[in-house]
């Protein structure tokens, strides 16, 4: 060292460095001996003075003269690896491969202190080779060989916390959330609110149980968690049931109906000869529904089917126009499909010209039936 200069001859180049400003110079004003002080430059110029390679080598930095980070002749960076795949790779170790965004609390003007965006691939005790992405939490461990510490901690112990975790070994999303001034526990429980399998199953803010279940919407919009997957039912009559004219000229009767050979979801009483949608099936549905009937006068009256909802019809499924003295056997059959929301319920009235007949004896078995089934 002379007049603090450093030199260092490297094959054939001389790199020269300065840390006195007295004898800086630009590497323009002294090509002879072009060097790149240390403790700044003056009178670059960008398009020939660089720090780097000019062969096909990459660019590597050290610290404690270990390989911290690398640019690769592609141009990709790696951080903890010295051959990046992509524009920036950073690998690491369980509980630091992770990358955060950081709001100082000095530049946080809502007040509420420091704020981290964290994104990670590694959770130490917990999945090991999960990843995740959230607000306010730290892929790390607070305890001692797993035991008795914190999974996911807050970085902000007064504000909330938020973050989503994919599980690789499986294929499963899982979402959490934890209010302001709340300390996490030990269990990752209280904190899930929502999960998403590999099959496109849903579960939200139900841990108890077992298994997954679908996901349905309210009327308001509200989502609620149903255990009835498939709801559907068909509903057939018992044989010689009679139905009389209450209606003074008009006979009019809900259709009854004595038994389910399928009732999926429990919506369909025959106690009450209609069905209810249960919580959670609210959807479109398609009905279908008969009755085959003779008349006391063996006289054919005019006829229709009533589909009703919540006490009032909605559409007349199936007419029988005809008036006539001939052929008193009367068979009616509708199908339509129609939306319901949570606690509506279906029923299947008749309707009729009594002055032709006062009294209907319905076929039994599959002669009746009501039926339905929510398709979406």
């Amino acid at each position: 060292m002379k007049n603090n200069y450093y030199y260092s001859l490297i094959g054939s180049f001389l790199l020269f460095l300065s840390s006195s400003a007295a004898y800086g110079q630009a590497e323009v004003q002294n090509p002879t001996f072009p060097f790149w002080k240390l403790l700044g430059n003056q009178n670059t110029d960008t398009a020939v003075n660089f720090v780097g390679t000019t062969d096909n080598r990459a660019l590597t930095f050290r610290t404690n003269n270990i390989r911290r980070m690398t640019v690769n002749t592609d141009g990709n960076v790696g951080i903890g690896t010295v051959v990046p795949n992509v524009l920036l790779q950073l690998s690491g170790e369980h509980g630091n491969t992770q990358f955060r965004l950081t709001l100082p609390t000095a530049q946080n003007f809502g007040g509420t202190g420091e704020v981290n965006l964290q994104s990670w691939v590694s959770e130490p005790c917990l999945s090991w080779d999960g990843a995740g992405l959230g607000v306010n939490v730290n892929n790390t461990y607070t305890g001692i060989g797993c035991a008795g510490g914190i999974l996911m901690p807050k970085l902000n112990t007064g504000l909330g916390q938020a973050f989503v975790r994919f599980e690789t070994n499986g294929g499963n999303m899982l979402f959490y959330t934890l209010a302001n001034g709340t300390a996490p526990t030990g269990s990752l429980a209280p904190r899930e609110r929502m999960s998403i399998n590999s099959l496109g199953k849903v579960r939200v803010n139900d841990l108890a149980g077992t298994g997954n279940r679908d996901v349905f919407a309210d009327a308001n919009g509200t989502l609620i968690v149903s255990t009835n997957n498939s709801i559907g039912f068909y509903a057939t009559k018992t044989a010689n049931q009679t139905q009389s004219d209450n209606a003074g000229g008009t006979g009019l009767q809900k259709v009854t109906w004595g038994a389910t050979s399928f009732n999926d979801g429990g919506g369909f009483s025959t106690v009450d000869s209609r069905f209810t949608v249960p919580a959670g099936g609210g959807g479109v549905y398609t009905f279908s529904m008969g009755v085959h009937s003779s008349t006391n006068t063996d006289r054919r009256p005019r006829m229709w089917l009533s589909f009703q909802v919540n006490g009032g019809e909605v559409m007349r499924v199936a007419q029988q126009q005809i008036n006539d003295a001939f052929w008193g056997y009367v068979g009616l059959n509708g199908t339509l499909s129609y939306k319901l929301n949570d606690g509506d319920y279906v029923e299947v009235w008749t309707y009729w010209d009594a002055s032709n007949a006062t009294t209907l004896t319905y076929v039994g078995g599959e002669g009746c039936y009501f039926s339905g089934v929510k398709i979406y």
